[in-house]
């Protein structure tokens, strides 16, 4: 059972984490890193406040200080996946190849050996971060995989269009419109065919 100062303790980190976790959702993320490091101040090892604020960090490209912070959460919980993609990309950020490949083989078994999957899952978070150099050669490789999948096309095209390369970006996407003929894939044919069209008005209003 609670005493009352813990318990108004307790709710005060959840608050705090919770405005962490809503200013990194909207990228804000010098907000994201006082609301965790505030967290953290009244509980240093909270596992949320930790993997929020390693997160963050990791966004802001901070990895030194990042690294340190996602190893104290996986010390207090095993990863997901999502925290061994921006391990992996941590890694990278610090030059640290041995340790990025380790962990590049511990996404791939996350995805039970599906290298293509494992790849195009680390090109949409690198894609997250802004890395648009990075999301290009994974999401290729990917591709080198997968040639056929329309999802892949579809990805890719969205990195051109937020690049403003919209030739390359209608390519990719009249590639997928062309490949995704699975009945599952209706919805992704509706979000090709709005991004087809938002590439039109681009070049009207040019």
């Amino acid at each position: 059972m609670f005493f009352v100062g813990e318990k108004f303790s307790r709710i005060k980190l959840a608050c705090l984490i919770d405005c962490g976790n809503y200013f990194r959702e909207r990228k804000d993320l010098e907000k994201a890193i006082e609301y965790y490091r505030r967290a953290l101040s009244l509980d240093p090892g909270d596992y949320y406040a930790n993997i929020g604020l390693a997160e963050a960090l990791a966004g802001n490209k901070s990895f030194g200080e990042s690294l340190e912070f996602f190893q104290k959460a996986t010390s207090i919980r095993k990863p997901d996946t999502l925290t061994l993609i921006l391990m992996f990309i941590v890694y990278k950020g610090l030059r640290e190849e041995n340790l990025a490949k380790k962990m590049l083989n511990e996404i791939v078994k996350y995805f039970n050996n599906n290298e293509s999957a494992a790849y195009d899952n680390m090109a949409h978070i690198y894609f997250e971060l802004k890395m648009f150099k990075e999301a290009e050669h994974y999401i290729n490789e990917a591709l080198k995989m997968s040639p056929t999948k329309a999802g892949l096309h579809y990805n890719l095209g969205k990195l051109y269009f937020a690049r403003e390369a919209l030739e390359q970006a209608r390519h990719e996407f009249q590639k997928a419109l062309e490949l995704a003929s699975d009945r599952n894939e209706k919805r992704l044919r509706k979000y090709i065919i709005y991004y087809l069209k938002d590439i039109d008005k681009k070049y009207k209003r040019a």
